[in-house]
């Protein structure tokens, strides 16, 4: 039996992907290691199967020491930083909180996914035979300590399918209801930014438009959204000049405005002693590295 680890290693999986044995390895060598993998995929799964019972027999996969471990699986960061752990756990086709899948159905979709690609048939059965008798073993397999019959689950699962194809329709219109708004907004911003610096004595520069525009994409997109999906908006009413100066405040745009010259002026000067290397060259980098590099108006 192979000492190596039951896994596919690095250099294997390079060789399965392009074809090519890496470093000093030959083809065959790593065909013949690869072909050992396959060998042993029964062996894993039998290993699992029976360290997963006895595991759950003496008590180690209980919640307390099982819990991360079981959330880890799924892919669920915990504690939750975004909200109540119930919620990853929860369909929602509502405007506000897009959930039409949840982690468990995700794994178990990996694991249905897994078990396809893995499947053989005789031919003379076919494959649907196959499929259907997998998944009802896995329905077995999940429910046999429960109250619930095949049948009622057969039921449930029928009633959930429903549900999620009536969700997903609803967030398919949701969705392209969106984008329509979404492009509606982006087409008209510019004018009543425009016209609000305009109406407070501000010159309405390119420059500025467009950082006004992006403050008010990130801090304020949403609100315009829902605003537009009443049929009596615009977005002349939206952005007032009001809203656009509590842009500019909040932002404080005008201040980062005047330090990003006094920032280039220094700059200038300090290239104009020379040296290496440039000082605007570490200027512009450091300018960049802070996320804020836009262009002056």
């Amino acid at each position: 039996m192979s000492h190596t680890p039951h896994r596919l290693i690095e250099r294997e999986q390079k060789y399965l992907e392009t074809g090519e044995a890496p470093g000093s390895y030959r083809n065959h060598e790593l065909e013949q290691l690869v072909e050992e993998k396959v060998s042993e995929l029964p062996e894993r799964f039998q290993h699992l199967f029976n360290d997963v019972e006895i595991l759950k027999q003496e008590g180690y996969l209980n919640v307390d020491p099982w819990a991360e471990g079981w959330l880890e699986l799924l892919g669920v960061e915990a504690p939750m930083a975004d909200g109540p752990l119930e919620d990853e756990f929860t369909y929602s086709s509502s405007k506000e909180d897009y959930r039409l899948t949840t982690p468990p159905a995700d794994f178990g979709h990996d694991v249905g996914v897994m078990m396809r690609r893995l499947m053989l048939y005789p031919q003379s059965v076919g494959q649907e035979e196959v499929l259907l008798d997998l998944v009802w073993g896995f329905l077995r397999g999940v429910y046999w300590t429960t109250d619930v019959s095949i049948q009622d689950a057969l039921k449930m699962l029928e009633e959930r399918s429903q549900r999620r194809r009536e969700a997903s329709e609803r967030a398919s219109r949701g969705f392209e209801n969106f984008r329509r708004i979404s492009e509606q907004i982006g087409d008209r911003i510019n004018t009543p930014i425009e016209e609000a610096l305009e109406t407070e004595g501000i010159e309405p520069t390119s420059g500025l438009v467009q950082e006004v525009r992006n403050e008010l994409e990130d801090d304020r997109f949403e609100l315009l959204r829902k605003e537009a999906e009443r049929d009596d908006w615009s977005i002349e009413e939206a952005i007032t000049p009001t809203v656009v100066n509590e842009v500019l405040e909040e932002n404080r745009i005008f201040e980062k405005r005047r330090l990003r010259g006094v920032i280039e002026e220094d700059a200038e000067r300090l290239n104009e002693k020379g040296g290496s290397p440039k000082a605007r060259d570490v200027f512009g980098e450091m300018y960049v590295f802070s996320g804020k590099a836009e262009s002056k108006s």
